[in-house]
């Protein structure tokens, strides 16, 4: 059983997740798809955090597909000018994988930790 946080609203978390099949796109930023940059996957024993730590927030997908207890996170970068010759492009951030002891909670403070450090995107203290 492999249950999924999902980054949509305010955390979505999805039960046994992989045990049918799924293919899902979610754009970042997007109130209505993915508002963080970041799922989980766990299950009883423990779980994986795989975020992108990326301050300056730019946008990217991510395509979740799930078949027979395997799930599979692709993140896309879209670059500025992909079409032009000579255009170079640079990943905003990078990417975290992180072993996790219990479920999406601890997830959750990974990315906290992660947003409260380096995002750009909050109002000066």
């Amino acid at each position: 059983m492999i249950n999924v946080f999902l980054p949509q609203f305010c955390g979505r978390e999805l039960r046994n997740y992989a045990a049918g099949e799924s293919n899902e796109s979610f754009v970042y930023p997007a109130h209505w798809s993915a508002e963080m940059q970041f799922y989980a996957f766990y299950n009883d024993c423990g779980g994986v955090y795989m975020g992108i730590h990326d301050a300056k927030a730019s946008m990217k997908t991510f395509n979740l597909n799930t078949t027979k207890g395997i799930a599979e996170l692709i993140p896309h970068f879209p670059a500025i000018g992909a079409s032009l010759k000579g255009n170079s492009f640079s990943l905003g951030g990078y990417a975290r994988w992180e072993y996790i002891e219990k479920d999406w909670y601890d997830a959750t403070e990974i990315y906290k930790s992660f947003v409260h450090s380096q995002a750009k995107w909050l109002p000066q203290k």
